[in-house]
């Protein structure tokens, strides 16, 4: 859905948003109409967010750009801190990154002090010497997935529901994650590209992961 189809002649927003509970796991809902700037075909939008404990049983080997690397090298010029997010305008650069795994999958890493972005790799393949390698270690993560009616929407006015909903676990289920200076922490944004940009009869989605400590 492009940006053009954002400009709404119409929409009639029905909030049903519920919290259902079942083995562990939060699920939030709710139905949007969207009518969109010369369709008059009404496509409903229905809003989910799933929060659950998960199981890695494997890790997982993410091939691409250190903030870190990139502030010694120069080979992406940044100009703020880590937490300005500057390398998420140049997922353009990991075209080179080789032995993808399928599907393609880019990745958001915060670990060790560092933020990587990259692609799932299979491992063991040789790479440009301008890229970084992070394995995000099997292990029990709390994983939150949510959508939305655009890819915009979904990395800005949605993304924010996700701490919400993680908030409200830890409340109910009193997990604790590791503090972000321990070393130990893990933060990961997750976007398969086969489903970020959504489909004829899905909306783009996406999720995180967060390294839990029991």
């Amino acid at each position: 859905m492009t940006r053009k189809a954002c400009l709404l002649i119409a929409m009639t927003l029905f909030l049903l948003t519920s919290c259902n509970q079942q083995d562990g796991v939060i699920a939030t809902q709710e139905n949007a109409d969207i009518q969109e700037e010369g369709d008059m075909e009404k496509k409903q939008f229905v809003r989910k967010t799933v929060a659950e404990i998960i199981e890695l049983d494997e890790g997982i080997n993410v091939v691409g750009l250190s903030f870190n690397k990139c502030k010694e090298t120069g080979f992406v010029t940044l100009t703020g801190t880590m937490m300005d997010f500057e390398l998420y305008g140049h997922f353009d650069k990991l075209d080179n990154i080789a032995d993808k795994r399928q599907p393609d999958t880019n990745f958001a890493v915060w670990a060790d002090g560092d933020q990587l972005i990259g692609k799932w790799v299979n491992g063991g393949s040789e790479q440009d010497e301008a890229y970084s390698t992070v394995t995000i270690p099997r292990g029990t993560y709390f994983k939150v997935l949510w959508n939305a009616e655009t890819f915009d929407r979904l990395v800005t006015d949605y993304m924010g529901g996700e701490q919400e909903v993680k908030d409200a676990y830890i409340s109910e289920h009193g997990i604790v994650f590791p503090d972000h200076t321990d070393a130990d922490s893990l933060y990961i944004e997750v976007y398969p590209q086969d489903k970020i940009n959504g489909s004829e009869d899905s909306y783009p989605e996406a999720y995180t992961l967060t390294r839990v400590r029991l």
